[in-house]
């Protein structure tokens, strides 16, 4: 991995010391500057307050979990970094629920809106998930894509990093067709300020 690493960062014009460890993360931000990837986010850090399927409501954020106030800072200081760092966003996309637009507002700006990223029930399979495999499949054309969604449905379609995905942390991953795509990593979300200096 270290030399994988290393190779790719001389490709990318840098200079590497083959015996420093590179920090957890850095190989998925790489990726992610260069483009290409899709880069799979949970949303930010959320209150304790829990939601009631039956009263919930996508146009109603007081029948949502919304971000803390620790959140809201996380993501603001996540879009500073994603800025600093040049990332060539094209699209981003996130589930309707208040928590993932607000963290898709603060980090990147902009953002689509798509039902297939929040999953009601705990029915993870069938045609949705099909779906958004189909979506992680899809191979980028130019830039990243960008989808903010929930823990369930996430692991649902990358059941490898089960375990991995704290509030906020996301993952790289490359597109190879239909439904066919490879983790390249999960980079917490204070990589990114690292990454970028930020803080």
């Amino acid at each position: 991995m270290r030399t994988t690493l290393s190779i790719l960062l001389l490709f990318a014009g840098g200079t590497v010391d083959a015996g420093a460890q590179q920090p957890k993360g850095a190989l998925g931000i790489e990726a992610a500057r260069r483009g290409g990837v899709v880069v799979v986010c949970r949303h930010g850090i959320t209150d304790s307050a829990d939601e009631d399927e039956k009263t919930l409501r996508y146009d109603d954020p007081s029948s949502q979990r919304r971000l803390s106030a620790e959140g809201e800072r996380q993501g603001a200081d996540m879009g500073r970094a994603i800025r600093a760092l040049g990332l060539p966003i094209t699209e981003v996309i996130a589930s309707p629920m208040q928590r993932t637009t607000r963290t898709a507002e603060l980090a990147f700006g902009q953002v689509r809106l798509d039902s297939l990223w929040h999953t009601r029930g705990d029915d993870y399979g069938g045609p949705r998930r099909q779906l958004r495999a189909e979506v992680l499949g899809r191979p980028v054309e130019r830039g990243t894509r960008v989808i903010i969604s929930h823990i369930g449905t996430i692991y649902s379609v990358l059941p490898s990093i089960t375990g991995e995905l704290d509030e906020g942390h996301c993952v790289v991953i490359r597109p190879r067709g239909g439904t066919r795509y490879d983790v390249i990593e999960v980079v917490p979300w204070p990589a990114w300020l690292q990454a970028a200096q930020v803080r």
